[in-house]
């Protein structure tokens, strides 16, 4: 092992590289090119193809290509990014993926660099793909590489999202010596399974709904995922946020309310999350900047019977 002192869009960087990532589409947009411009400097050495692509819609379509052929690919977009690949997203949910393909979301909180401040992950929801929100470079390295063999392990592109201040935050990162040599897994030559008509396309639906409840099981195992401190208050992080509350703690263990620490934000742990209602009277929320955690929560608690 060696570290390395890296940035959010760094660590995502080297992640996707120590990953064996063989393709990786962009079109420009802060805060999502950080990571692709890191990736430009080392594409030859690692041999990875980098494209800007015309649209974000054709870097998916790219991506979904690779994918398709066996190799791992790594899509990177902003909000507003990803408002235009939302067509082939909502098919894409249903057809099983073969090589890893992850996509990289970059939401801008204020619209430091962006038309709008939107928060992306309500989309996520319609959208029915995992996503995983990092609370800071080290968890965003390690976190890339989970993303990949998750892909691949159920047959579901994998979307990371990140904001600004993630990608300007810093952190000695440990990380391999070896990247990991992602095997060519050919291309797949099933006639329907990348191809949702009417024949086919409830049954497809069906199996994704079963496909996000075993997600739904292995986010409640995730060690991104967990629960600290004691007492009847509690504080919920979700991804970065929860970096900006420890910040404000200086960094100590939780005293005198109890903290959950979110960075798998679809599907939720529900069970997890069940848990550490009962245990609290009172719930604080920390996300930026639309109340969707703070909903689901709601939903969780309604459905559980918990009083919080």
């Amino acid at each position: 092992m060696v570290s390395k002192t890296l940035n959010g869009d760094q660590a995502i960087a080297y992640g996707a590289m120590d990953s064996g990532v063989k393709l990786v589409t962009s079109y420009p947009g802060s805060p999502s090119s950080g990571t692709v411009e890191t990736i430009i400097d080392l594409a030859q050495e690692h041999e990875i193809y980098v494209e800007w692509s015309g649209n974000e819609k054709i870097a998916m379509e790219m991506g979904i290509g690779a994918s398709i052929a066996g190799r791992r690919a790594l899509v990177c977009v902003k909000s507003v990014g990803m408002n235009v690949m939302v067509d082939p997203l909502m098919v894409l949910n249903l057809t099983p993926v073969n090589g890893g393909l992850v996509i990289l979301l970059g939401d801008d909180p204020g619209a430091y660099g962006s038309q709008n401040d939107q928060d992306t992950r309500p989309l996520v929801s319609m959208l029915e793909i995992p996503m995983l929100e990092p609370a800071g470079p080290a968890e965003g390295y390690f976190m890339t590489q989970e993303a990949f063999n998750i892909s691949e392990q159920y047959g579901t592109a994998v979307i990371i999202r990140i904001t600004r201040s993630f990608t300007q935050q810093l952190e000695s990162v440990p990380m391999t010596n070896v990247p990991y040599r992602a095997s060519n897994l050919g291309l797949v030559r099933e006639s329907w399974r990348f191809v949702p008509v009417p024949r086919n396309a409830v049954e497809k639906h069906k199996n994704l709904h079963k496909n996000l409840k075993a997600l739904g099981q292995w986010a409640g195992q995730l060690p991104y995922n967990r629960v600290s401190g004691s007492g009847i208050k509690g504080v919920v992080g979700a991804g970065f946020a929860y970096r900006k509350l420890l910040d404000i703690i200086s960094g100590k263990p939780a005293e005198g309310f109890r903290l959950l620490k979110l960075s798998c934000l679809y599907p939720l742990p529900e069970n997890l999350i069940a848990g550490f209602l009962r245990d609290c009277k009172e719930i604080l929320v920390l996300e930026e900047n639309e109340p969707y955690v703070e909903t689901h929560i709601k939903a969780i608690a309604h459905d559980r019977g918990c009083e919080t």
